[in-house]
């Protein structure tokens, strides 16, 4: 989980920060879940904080609380489909677990390679975690930028478990 929310800060966003709001716009039925930051964000909702604004450098603590109603298994997968500024594909297909995510990073050509969680990454079930999210420092992000997109994660059949709208900026 730590991995895809980092996926997610990246494809999203000195004293720079990273800036993102999300939107949920699918969720399978019988599914629930609340994902807090303990400070950053300036509002919430049912599935948890958003309008958030995160400095390079700091510590975030991030509760989850879910229930998924299908395991997320070997086939699982999230897709990141982002333009950077309004004009640069940032497109991602990643397995959830059991392999590594490899991308390149548009303009700078920097080649990621993320080991995954081994699977099954979770049961059906109630999930509850708490975790640190440590963001780096300096900034990563050479100049300001944008991003807008949609994050979407998939089962192993391809069944869209949960779709995101997301908008932001990152320097």
């Amino acid at each position: 989980m730590k991995s895809f929310m980092m996926l997610a800060l990246f494809a999203a966003g000195a004293t720079a920060d990273i800036e993102f709001s999300r939107t949920v716009t699918q969720l399978i039925p019988g599914a629930s879940g609340n994902v807090t930051l303990n400070t950053g964000c300036k509002s919430k909702d049912i599935y948890g904080s958003n309008d958030c604004t995160l400095e390079w450098g700091s510590n975030y603590t991030v509760t989850v609380d879910a229930v998924v109603p299908v395991a997320i298994t070997t086939g699982a997968t999230v897709d990141v489909d982002l333009k950077i500024d309004g004009l640069v594909s940032f497109k991602v297909n990643c397995p959830l677990c059991g392999a590594n995510c490899s991308f390149e990073v548009p303009v700078t050509h920097q080649k990621i390679n993320q080991a995954m969680p081994p699977c099954p990454l979770l049961p059906a079930g109630t999930y509850k975690n708490t975790t640190v999210l440590s963001l780096p420092s300096p900034s990563p992000v050479p100049t300001k930028i944008s991003f807008k997109g949609t994050v979407t994660v998939k089962d192993g059949s391809g069944k869209e478990l949960i779709g995101l709208s997301v908008a932001g900026s990152a320097h």
